[in-house]
């Protein structure tokens, strides 16, 4: 089922997901169907340089399911970036008219605000949106069917809602990880995955699995070199993705090339052959689309609309 999007007509993105057939409609030619879009919104907090690209990603993956959906971008109501900062302003909802209509699943991205510019750890609390976002996701907590949190925001939510520490680590975590995965916990979440799930990870900070002690808290899939990617917290009320499944395959080249320059490393398990050369190897989106799928599922279910039974 199509993605249904306000003034499908202007919004930039729009053309590129139909290019690659993920399907979109106006919400006035909306199609009938039992029951109305699920609102899932997208606090997108990345650069202007890849901020359309993080929405293409995250549209395309909410389209690749058989409900409509009603994606919205959210933007706080006092701070916007001085960048893309005009584009924000047209097609961005500012938060106080997301808050009077409601959501029924919530997406934050990470962002790369990890470290200060002499590489030492960044305290959150000195982001400028700080106070906006945890006011946001505080009320997402209370009020909303499910939230999914990604890399810094993980961290930032885990903090904010748990108290736990993050630190960085001694090298970069970049590459593609293959993480192990707990199918006896909540399998509505993991069903139809394979049992190893390849995750793209390009972060410094972390924070250990070993820390995750919190009783609401459970970890699903992880990695000994690079931690772990899926946490459930309060039975899937909140999900936190350390890695970017939502990444393209080349994601990782201009991040590599970036990196070069001040003596990076080579990405892990990324490149064919570990050659830049011969180009990467993608082996990730099949089962980030299956998790999105099922997440949509989780989230239809337990809004409870009672209205007939969730697609299998």
């Amino acid at each position: 089922m199509p993605l249904v999007i306000p003034s499908s007509k202007d919004l930039p993105i729009t053309e590129k997901l139909r290019e690659e057939r993920v399907p979109v409609i106006d919400r006035s030619r909306a199609q009938h169907q039992d029951i109305r879009p699920l609102k899932i919104g997208l606090i997108n907090l990345m650069p202007s340089a890849t901020r359309e690209q993080t929405e293409i990603q995250f549209f395309r993956l909410l389209g690749n399911t058989p409900l409509q959906i009603e994606p919205t971008l959210i933007r706080f109501d006092d701070y916007l970036p001085n960048t893309g900062r005009e584009r924000m302003e047209i097609f961005y909802k500012p938060w106080k008219e997301i808050k009077k209509i409601g959501l029924d699943g919530l997406i934050v991205s990470g962002a790369n605000l990890e470290c200060n510019e002499d590489g030492s750890q960044r305290d959150f609390s000195s982001l400028f949106f700080y106070n906006e976002l945890t006011e946001i996701i505080s009320w997402a907590q209370e009020y909303v069917t499910s939230s999914i949190y990604c890399c810094m925001a993980a961290h930032l939510a885990l903090e904010h809602f748990y108290k736990i520490p993050r630190t960085l680590a001694k090298e970069k975590i970049f590459g593609v990880f293959p993480h192990t995965i707990v199918p006896e916990n909540h399998p509505e979440f993991l069903r139809g995955m394979n049992d190893i799930i390849h995750v793209p990870h390009a972060r410094w900070g972390q924070i250990k699995p070993q820390d995750i002690t919190h009783k609401d808290l459970e970890i699903l899939m992880e990695n000994p070199d690079c931690g772990w990617h899926m946490i459930l917290g309060r039975d899937g009320r909140e999900i936190y993705l350390q890695g970017h499944a939502e990444y393209d395959r080349e994601d990782l080249v201009g991040e590599y090339l970036r990196d070069k320059v001040h003596g990076g490393k080579l990405p892990r398990n990324y490149f064919i052959d570990d050659d830049p050369g011969k180009g990467p190897l993608c082996s990730w989106k099949a089962d980030a689309s299956v998790f999105f799928r099922n997440w949509v599922n989780h989230v239809y279910q337990t809004t409870n609309f009672d209205l007939g039974k969730a697609f299998m």
